[in-house]
């Protein structure tokens, strides 16, 4: 998935930056024209070696105006942006070498804004995000596959997390709440069973751990309390079975595969065009 969403939010940049020939020549029935002082003008319409159209579109005094057409070296649609005259704002599509849609959105000049709406080959979204000039503002969805319920919802302000957060099970019961303040987290963080019950109340301060986590049996009674403060727990019995803990799943490191070395399927949808 991530191939094939990574190519085409390039291609409208590659638009904007191929060269073309005829240098000179007048009329806006010539292609590909620049005038005198090295600005696109008119119809442009640039190939690829294979002789396949790279892209078709239209400029004026240098700035893309209208639809803007991009196909993949075998010919298949790659991309259609419309860029409106006298503005900075572009409405995009993308799609995958099948020619299905699997991303629309919207730029200001060269930044993602407003609303992105993503999506698997299938059809089906997966990803909507908002954004202010490049900058994640607003809420963010991820959804399930193949299901399509909500995932998650993260909230977002001037690019950083903050806000009440929320992460569903599959068949869209609450998972977990926790607020976030400027990209940290703060308040009471609450994970829940599938039943909804409460499974444990932690709460945190600057995105540390600090006070009492209260961790739940499914019926609600309290098993166990946890002091924390800045991050550390700070009942030596309880710390010491803790680093225990983490002896035991240091001997099984390398068994499984990390997550982290896989790359976030969608940061690369929050880079701005380049």
């Amino acid at each position: 998935m991530i191939k094939k969403i990574l190519i085409p939010i390039f291609g409208v940049t590659l638009i904007l930056n191929s060269f073309g020939q005829n240098v000179g020549q007048k009329g806006d029935e010539i292609k590909n024209y620049t005038d005198i002082n090295g600005m696109k003008q008119g119809p442009w319409e640039v190939k690829y070696p294979n002789g396949q159209i790279a892209y078709v579109g239209y400029f004026k005094n240098n700035k893309p105006v209208g639809k803007f057409t991009r196909y993949y070296e075998s010919g298949k649609l790659f991309s259609e942006a419309y860029f409106y005259d006298n503005s900075k704002y572009s409405s995009v599509k993308m799609y995958n070498t099948a020619e299905r849609i699997i991303g629309r959105g919207r730029y200001c000049d060269q930044n993602k804004d407003s609303i992105w709406i993503f999506y698997l080959d299938n059809g089906m979204q997966i990803a909507q995000e908002e954004y202010n000039n490049g900058i994640l503002h607003g809420i963010s969805k991820t959804f399930y596959y193949p299901s399509g319920n909500l995932h998650e919802i993260i909230p977002y302000k001037d690019g950083k997390k903050h806000g009440l957060y929320e992460k569903y099970y599959s068949d869209g019961r609450i998972r977990m709440r926790a607020t976030y303040c400027d990209g940290l987290m703060c308040d009471t963080m609450k994970l829940y069973y599938p039943s909804g019950r409460i499974e444990s109340e932690i709460p945190y301060k600057n995105d540390l751990r600090n006070g009492i986590e209260k961790n739940y049996s499914e019926s609600g009674k309290v098993t166990s309390e946890i002091p924390y403060e800045n991050g550390r727990c700070t009942d030596p019995a309880i710390e010491l079975k803790k680093s225990k803990e983490l002896e035991e799943i240091e001997k099984v490191k390398g068994t499984f595969p990390d997550i982290n070395q896989f790359e976030d399927p969608l940061d690369f949808l929050r880079r701005p065009l380049r």
